[in-house]
């Protein structure tokens, strides 16, 4: 089962539940930092869902048995949600600085802030994978924020580059290109770069006999996303 806009919410809700549960210690909250396609899920409307939750875990009260009670219930796998999305390219220690407050959930025991916006964009550029959803995620967020006229510039999304990794030696020319082509299109291009990404995947899959994602990124290097 995936997580979705229908159970997202309660899935977050329940978590809280079972860390107030398995921690007796009175006024204790875990402070989540969620990113990708959960943070999408949560702020924009154009994804129907996820396989996992990435976050950061701030003051590190996730618990193996807290994580797997809510796998149990909602028949999710059992890394459904992804705190070692910290040892990936996109990750950066200023997330938290960046990080734009969401909820809390069951009386301030679960806060959840979230990446979004300019942000989001720049872990999304940096990461860059042509066979998940990066690029897809990349084209629905702009014209999300176009479609509700929130004002969005390329430089602000270059600022949060520097921001979060320092410079921007780590966004490819491609998707540099990929992001300019979005703000200066009128068309929302996400459906058909999601069928790309899709198409992409099983190229590689095919191609490499292998899932690996270092393996399928090296055949997906000579692949397009952009035509």
């Amino acid at each position: 089962m995936f997580i979705n806009k229908e159970n997202v919410e309660n899935i977050l809700n329940d978590l809280a539940k079972q860390i107030r549960k398995k921690n007796k210690a009175k006024g204790l909250s875990c402070e989540l930092i969620i990113v990708g396609g959960a943070s999408i899920l949560l702020n924009y409307g154009f994804r129907d869902s996820t396989e996992d939750i990435d976050c950061y875990d701030s003051n590190g009260l996730l618990m193996n048995e807290v994580i797997d009670e809510i796998a149990k219930k909602y028949s999710l796998p059992s890394d459904w949600i992804n705190t070692s999305f910290i040892h990936s390219s996109s990750y950066s220690p200023k997330l938290v600085q960046y990080s734009t407050f969401y909820k809390t959930y069951c009386n301030g025991v679960l806060i959840v802030r979230t990446i979004k916006d300019e942000y989001l964009l720049a872990m999304k550029m940096v990461s860059a994978r042509k066979y998940k959803n990066d690029y897809s995620d990349v084209a629905g967020i702009i014209h999300y924020l176009k479609s509700n006229n929130i004002e969005l510039t390329f430089e602000r999304i270059e600022k949060a580059v520097i921001d979060l990794y320092g410079d921007t030696t780590l966004i490819s020319k491609e998707m540099i290109a990929f992001v300019k082509r979005e703000f200066a299109s009128d068309n929302n291009d996400y459906e058909d770069v999601k069928e790309i990404e899709k198409n992409n995947r099983l190229i590689a899959i095919k191609t490499t006999g292998d899932k690996d994602a270092k393996i399928m990124q090296s055949v997906l290097d000579d692949l397009q996303i952009i035509k």
